[in-house]
């Protein structure tokens, strides 16, 4: 799947190894490995099939009817 970043910090945090970040190394690495699933997903089936990523639609309106999230962790 194609991803477009929002933000720069976290294109960043996805792609170079040595980025710094506040965030708890744990977080981090839980990041990179369901962005890995992202990239690796031919459409958005693929990421509902991963009961564990929680994929689900955002309620917006508008521009932004096309979001969704996944849970990084359990909190």
């Amino acid at each position: 799947m194609d991803v477009v970043f929002a933000d720069a910090a976290l294109e960043d945090l996805e792609l170079n190894p040595d980025a710094r970040t506040a965030w708890a190394e744990a977080i981090v690495r839980a990041f990179r490995r369901k962005m890995r699933y992202i990239r690796d997903a031919t459409d958005e089936r693929d990421l509902r099939r991963l009961k564990s990523l929680h994929f689900e639609k955002l309620k917006a309106s508008g521009s932004q009817s096309d979001l969704y999230s996944i849970r990084l962790n359990d909190q």
